[in-house]
């Protein structure tokens, strides 16, 4: 039982002094009250794991004293304990008992106390009348309405609702046997507290008597929810007694006579009826509500309740004691169906089910003689399951006037109401995920990897940390000295100790001949060093004061640095990239600078004009954009262009190693070794290997022994078939083969060299082939990169574990990273990401544990370059997205490794990964969807599915399609089918998008109601203003809105005040406000601070 609901029980429902002291007439002092306050003051002290609710074994130690015995066999007991949370399954099922619970608040309906049940003296129930007399006296044989709400509200099924035949009209237990049965029971469902039993829970018509007015309108107000008690999901446990005992010898030859009609009196009834047999005596007043004619044998009353042509004198016949099946009732068989229409309905949700599934047995049997047996629900023919419960119903037999039309109708509202409730039950599926059994990694003996050893005089790049943060690289030139085991920059600074992560390891753009790029470096450092003065008085002019002088002449002496730097053969590509960012950014401060200085002394041409304001934007663009300048000079800097030109040389990956590094070596012949460095050779030899050349992707540092490394990685790819080889359905949570179940995604690309790409299959195998060309050491210029984007939800993530699934044979390890997971890590740890040499290590380090095997095994296979690295959803990065993307492209994708990332279109800065291959999925076409469709829920079934889909769906006004080509959105119309299976799919699409939103806002974690609110806010401003793209400022007006809705008011007020004058291009002036109407930047509004005129004058 969460906290939440038990602090919700000692807060509505303060126990009464009088609740505490024996139960008057009970030789068993235990009240629900009390057992429920016993709870509440536990979970104070004790763990949830001991508070946690158990059945079918006691928790106290000691049973109740009226009832001994062993506990069933049958009913599980063991650990299964509720886990019950806000927002949950569970908690989505209580909305079902919503009308319930108000029914019992109300009083209409009351529960039997379990204590008083097993104490009682009687032998057969009381009626309802006669127990709330007996609790006027004191006795306590009922709940208050306040207890029964708060303990239906648990939702731990602690409730027992009895479905049961009536032996007799007046009483249904007249042998006295149900009571028995009921007391055994109890012994065994110790989680069962109190219990419903319609004799004696609702008011019934007194012996010779009728019920009162106010007791007809709660009899009434009762039956109407009646099915509910039985229905409840996680309420109530159905105690099913179907047994009929032989026929007491008093009621031998009586025949019912319901609904007399008016004047019908004793002779005519014995005229009707003398033709079946002697009649012994006849009572046409025998109760309220039925007449008794008894024969003198029961042969006779039998034939009489088969004749025809009674109708005349009554509205039904029937005999006293009805020994009519269980089955063959209608009342019993409502009970029946919606026991179990929620659960028989989840079998196609088994996550939801999963759930349910930890709460006791939602339906049990119980019979004289032997313990309680769950009764095992059938899930067969869910589709026809509407049908047939109806039809069982209008195939059986009522007693009561009119029941026959009112009980199929109580059946369709409640299978309605569940499926609503269950559908919105969708959004929970991936808050549910469901683990994979798996075995564990074997144990293998890997020491701790030697210290990275590098030749003395090896050049490399040293990044910083803080640039790592931030997702760059900023490495600056150096060089290794004497020790091997350190490096020295080349422009001064502080010596570093030599580590694996400590260095770059950008190995993109790669060329073979190293030792021409680098000797031709050194020459020209000397050179280089000698400009660092000029560079340093730039930057002093930089950092003064703008001016339109200053700016010109600050921009020719850049123009001489980078001039003189374009001489050195070695850096003349750095100094000219450095150089058009230099002037780029020195004209976008000039322009700045002109606005600035203009609305400095224009004066103000309308009062109502902000000019202040307009001035303060326009300083603050200065602002920007001297800093974008000041950071465009860094990069003339010596060591940066060094630093630079060491990248576009295509030798910062290249390595020379000490000897007796050891390094895991691929050979020609495509198998890896382990290799130790020798000297003066250019690869290490070993066993009489044939020595082979380095490059990035044929070596690393030898992170841990290679069969170590083999026996994991093989326990590795077990391990991620099993938890890829099938994909959870989002919403369903069914999980389906991922190559043989799922539509495959079409997959659509530029340039010749992607039309082979068509599906995840055909894109596994290119990806595979990236790295081979990359094997062979030749020249590359461009990563093995690759960046596919799609919109919300259609397909990005399946397409990622089908690419795994097809990648395990090969020669890559792959390795899938969630980017939200991701994110997380690095807000949390962001020491171990600036340490790292790439955040998918300190990622797996996090992950795993620095120590653990696995990590070491996968580290392994990214510094060999043999890992496939599948990221997914760049767009979801959140707070840290700008730094991830920054990461994904300046340092995973130089490093070379073949890479994946997935992204929504609009969640990118796509001026990042010009250099990627790019890719994109296509929608679902028409006969991909009803592939789909008739694979989920068969042939039969999908007729009327895809009828709906053709004729209902709508047409997304921007692809032209419907918007089932969504894969997500084409699994929820599936799901909502199949939860509403025998019902009419929703008539208003409305519902569908409803579902569609819950289910997308879930995914993200993010379900609150403060982001719903926010999120209604942003879209009615977005329909507002007529955007189909939500921007900032909607976002912002939203908010405020929100907060401060009177600001909000405020500040339209001053904007619609203002002048805003819609003219054309032509007539607009400087400080007029304008809005932008067409282009890239429609919709935007601004101040006009440069016109026409100034535009002439070359402004």
């Amino acid at each position: 039982v969460t906290e939440r609901n038990l602090r919700a029980t000692t807060a509505s429902t303060p126990l009464p002094p009088h609740r505490d002291t024996a139960v008057v007439g009970c030789c068993s002092t235990r009240t629900v009250s009390r057992s429920r306050q016993k709870m509440v003051n536990s979970s104070c002290e004790e763990p949830a794991t001991k508070r946690a609710r158990t059945y079918g074994a006691r928790t106290d130690g000691a049973a109740d004293s009226t009832c001994s015995g062993p506990a069933s066999s049958e009913i599980p007991t063991a650990d299964r304990q509720l886990s019950l949370s806000s927002g949950s399954t569970v908690d989505k099922c209580r909305q079902l008992d919503e009308g319930l619970a108000a029914t019992f608040r109300r009083g209409d309906i009351r529960l039997l106390r379990r204590a008083w049940v097993l104490g009682a003296p009687d032998q057969r129930l009381p009626y309802r009348q006669v127990l709330e007399e007996r609790e006027r006296r004191g006795e306590l044989p009922l709940l208050s309405p306040e207890e029964a709400a708060a303990l239906l509200e648990c939702g731990d099924r602690s409730i027992g609702a009895l479905t049961h035949p009536w032996y007799s009209p007046g009483d249904p237990d007249p042998v006295g046997v149900k009571l028995k049965i009921l007391r055994e029971a109890l012994s065994d469902l110790t989680h069962i507290e109190a219990i419903f039993v319609d004799y004696a829970s609702l008011f019934q018509h007194p012996p010779k008597g009728k019920r009162t007015d106010a007791e007809n309108e709660a009899f009434g107000r009762a039956l109407d929810i009646m099915g509910d008690v039985y229905a409840s999901a996680v309420g109530t446990t159905v105690l099913q007694i179907k047994e009929i005992p032989p026929r007491p010898q008093e009621f031998d030859g009586e025949l019912c006579l319901f609904g007399l009609k008016a004047g019908v009196g004793e002779a005519a009834v014995r005229e009707a009826l003398c033709r079946f047999g002697e009649i012994e005596s006849c009572d046409l007043a025998f109760e309220s509500s039925y007449g008794i004619v008894c024969f003198t044998t029961h042969a006779a009353a039998l034939q009489a309740k088969a004749a025809n042509g009674l109708s005349e004198l009554c509205s039904g016949v029937d005999t006293r004691y009805n020994e009519r099946s269980y089955d063959g009732r209608g009342w019993c068989c409502f009970e029946s169906g919606v026991s179990s229409e929620l659960l028989v309905r989840l079998s196609v949700a088994p996550r939801m089910k999963a759930e349910l599934d930890k709460l006791p047995p939602k339906l049990i049997s119980l019979a004289r003689g032997r313990a309680p047996e769950p009764v095992e629900l059938t899930h067969s023919d869910v589709w026809q399951r509407v049908q047939r419960v109806i039809g069982t119903i209008e195939q059986a037999t009522f007693t009561g006037k009119g029941d026959k039309e009112k009980v199929p109708k109580l059946y369709k509202s409640y299978v309605a109401r569940v499926a609503k409730v269950l559908t919105s039950t969708l959004a929970l599926q991936t808050a549910l995920e469901a683990e994979v059994a798996v075995s564990p990694m074997p144990s293998v003996d890997a020491p701790p990897a030697d210290t990275l050893r590098l030749a003395e005089g090896q050049l490399l790049l040293l990044p910083g940390a803080d640039a790592r943060l931030a997702g760059g690289d900023g490495a600056w030139l150096a060089e290794v000295d004497t020790s091997e085991r350190a490096a020295r920059p080349l422009f001064g600074g502080d010596e570093a100790e030599l580590t694996f992560d400590g260095c770059s390891q950008t190995a993109i753009p790669w060329r073979p001949d190293a030792e021409e790029v680098e000797a031709s470096l050194r020459r020209d450092l000397p050179a280089l060093r000698a400009l660092g003065e000029r560079v340093q008085r730039l930057r002093d002019k930089a950092s003064r004061q703008p001016s339109e002088e200053g700016l010109h002449a600050l921009g020719d002496v850049s123009k001489g640095v980078v001039a003189d730097a374009a001489k050195l053969p070695a850096v003349k590509e750095a100094a000219g990239e450095a150089g058009s960012a230099i002037l780029t950014a020195l004209d976008a401060a000039k322009a700045a600078l002109a606005a600035a200085v203009e609305l400095r002394k224009a004066p103000s041409r309308d009062a109502a004009v902000p000019d202040a304001a307009a001035l303060e934007r326009a300083e603050a663009a200065l602002r920007g954009r001297m800093d974008g300048l000041r950071s465009s000079l860094e990069r003339l800097r010596p060591e940066a262009i060094a630093a630079a030109a060491w990248r576009v040389g295509g030798t910062a990956g290249a390595r020379r190693y000490a000897a007796g590094q050891r390094l895991v070596v691929r050979d020609a012949d495509g198998a890896w070794r382990e290799a130790a460095a020798e000297e003066a050779r250019p690869l290490p030899t070993e066993f009489g290997v044939k020595p082979a050349s380095l490059h990035p992707w044929s070596h690393a540092p030898l992170e841990m022994p290679l069969d170590a490394f083999e026996a994991l990685r093989a326990q590795h790819t077990i391990v991620l078939r099993a938890q890829h080889s099938h994909i959870a359905d989002a919403l369903s949570g069914r999980r389906l083969d991922a190559l043989e179940q799922c539509v495959a995604i079409e997959v659509a690309g530029g340039g010749a060299e992607l039309a082979a790409v068509v599906d995840a299959r055909s894109l596994a195998t290119w990806l595979h082939t990236l790295h081979e060309e990359r094997l062979a050491g030749e020249e590359a210029t461009r990563p093995p990169a690759t960046l596919l984007t799609a919109g919300p939800a259609s397909g990005k993530t399946t397409l990622l574990t089908q690419v795994v699934v097809l990648s395990l044979d090969g020669e890559l390890v792959p390795i899938l990273i969630k980017v939200q997971r991701l994110q997380r890590r690095l807000i949390e740890s962001p020491g171990v990401f600036a340490s790292a040499w790439n955040w998918v290590d300190a990622y797996l380090r996090l992950e795993h544990g620095e120590a653990s095997p696995l990590y070491r095994m996968l580290r392994q296979a990214m510094m060999a370059r043999r890992a496939l690295l599948l990221l997914d959803g760049l767009d979801e990065g959140g707070a840290k997205r700008e730094q991830i993307e920054r990461h994904v492209d300046e340092v995973l994708a130089p490093q070379g490794h073949v890479l994946l990332a997935t992204s929504r279109p609009a969640g990118i800065g796509e001026a990042r990964f010009t250099s990627f291959n790019r890719l994109f999925l296509s929608p679902l076409t028409p006969k991909q969807q009803e592939t789909a469709l008739v694979q989920r829920v068969g042939e039969v079934q999908a007729a009327p599915l895809l009828e709906y889909v053709r004729d209902r769906v709508p047409i997304d006004m921007e692809t032209g399609l419907r918007i089932t080509a969504n894969p997500l959105m084409l699994s929820m119309v599936a799901s909502v089918f199949e939860l509403r299976s025998g019902l009419p799919m929703p008539t208003a699409v409305a519902e569908l998008y409803e579902v569609a939103s819950d289910v997308m806002l879930s995914r993200g974690g993010a379900a609150s109601g403060a982001l719903r609110r926010l999120l209604q806010a942003v879209f009615f401003e977005a329909q507002v203003s007529q955007r189909r793209v939500i921007e900032d400022r909607q976002l912002d007006e939203a908010a405020l809105g929100l907060d401060r809705p009177e600001a909000l008011e405020a500040i339209r007020k001053r904007a619609a005040a203002s002048p805003f004058d819609m003219r054309s291009s032509n007539s607009v002036e400087n400080g007029h406000f304008g809005e932008i109407v067409e282009g890239e930047h429609s919709g935007k509004r601004g101040v006009i601070v440069r016109d026409e005129s100034d535009l002439l004058k070359g402004r």
